[in-house]
């Protein structure tokens, strides 16, 4: 299975959710020339069927419909006779029932729509230019033009956010009803504007996300990995790929790429990638590493870790060094497969950096 990821690194203004840019149209129809150009250029690097398309960003919906649809039209050269998922990130502003009738004939069927929060006072806190009932008719709106696999963002962890208003937030999800949800603990990244807040109490972080899984796995939601809950048969099949450590080309500046054995991206510079001068940077994966992120990839998912899957060399060390946690409940054990409670995700990388090499 191979998977395309295009990157779209474009924002109104420099904000936390956004890599590093901020693009106005003329140069947005410079990027899109320059995505173009990179695909064709890589065209060789998959030999096999697309199985996903991934918009990510950035924010890919500041793209009109008619540049999404060339920059389809190319991916068009790979074979797509298998394709399952073409999936666009999306901020609810920029929703038209024009755009979407545009982009669903492209090809594009499943959205993620980074809504956060409905409460109006925490949108405002954490600098989102949406409303509450534009997230809501974002989603009416995809609904009415035919799409059919809908996710949505929801954020936790954020001071002064109460419980209450937290399991709000979950319950209005739910009443929207999408087929996937995401839900993110705020982190207090370097360079953003939450870098000098407080984090929340480790306590509350745990009270909310055992009310997040608890609320949305009693509602039919499958917690399937540490961040993601889905409808039966709507798992996202792209971001599945990457935790299945399966191949996928990255298109755009900082995009990654991975062949199996060698990770390989390009700098976070536009005007470079623009200008075609971008440095391509490359690692290929040691033995240990590749352990490390199948150990790191795999127990973050309710698919958990199969022994027979460990290479041999490093078999020894995963058992002994798992035995602690296994005792402890920390991590089951399903006959050769290993798996954490998913009521211990939130501390699942503590487990998994004591299982590393």
């Amino acid at each position: 299975m191979a998977g395309l990821y295009i990157h779209i690194p474009v924002c109104r203004s420099k904000c936390n959710y956004c890599d590093f840019y901020s693009v106005v149209n003329p140069q947005t129809e410079e990027l899109v020339n320059a995505l173009r150009r990179e695909m064709e250029t890589r065209r060789s690097e998959i030999d096999e069927p697309l199985k996903t398309i991934y918009f990510g960003g950035g924010t890919p919906s500041l793209l009109t419909a008619g540049q999404i649809i060339r920059l389809l039209d190319t991916a068009g050269g790979w074979d797509l006779s298998e394709l399952e998922e073409t999936t666009l990130e999306v901020n609810p502003d920029d929703v038209t029932t024009e755009w979407l009738n545009g982009i669903v004939t492209a090809g594009v069927n499943r959205l993620s729509i980074g809504i956060q929060s409905f409460n109006e006072r925490i949108l405002c806190f954490i600098g989102r230019r949406h409303t509450a009932q534009k997230a809501v008719d974002a989603i009416l709106l995809a609904r009415q033009a035919g799409i059919r696999n809908i996710s949505i963002d929801l954020m936790y962890g954020i001071p002064g956010v109460t419980l209450e208003e937290w399991s709000q937030d979950i319950d209005m999800a739910l009443d929207i009803n999408p087929e996937h949800i995401s839900a993110y603990h705020l982190t207090h990244e370097k360079g953003t504007p939450f870098e000098s807040l407080a984090s929340i109490e480790e306590s509350l972080s745990v009270e909310e996300y055992l009310l997040l899984h608890n609320k949305l796995t009693e509602a039919g939601y499958e917690h399937y990995e540490i961040s993601n809950f889905a409808r039966q048969g709507y798992r996202s099949r792209h971001n599945s790929s990457y935790w299945h450590g399966e191949k996928y080309l990255g298109i755009g500046p900082s995009a990654h790429s991975f062949n199996g054995k060698t990770r390989r991206w390009r700098a976070a510079d536009l005007n470079g990638y623009l200008s075609d001068n971008a440095l391509c940077e490359e690692e290929t994966l040691s033995p240990e590493q590749k352990y490390n992120e199948l150990v790191m990839t795999k127990l973050r998912t309710s698919d958990g870790l199969r022994a027979k899957d460990i290479p041999s060399q490093f078999l020894p060390h995963f058992l002994m060094s798992s035995g602690q946690f296994v005792e402890k409940g920390l991590l089951l054990r399903k006959d050769d497969i290993f798996v954490i409670d998913p009521v211990n995700l939130l501390v699942s990388d503590a487990i998994i950096r004591e299982l590393f090499v």
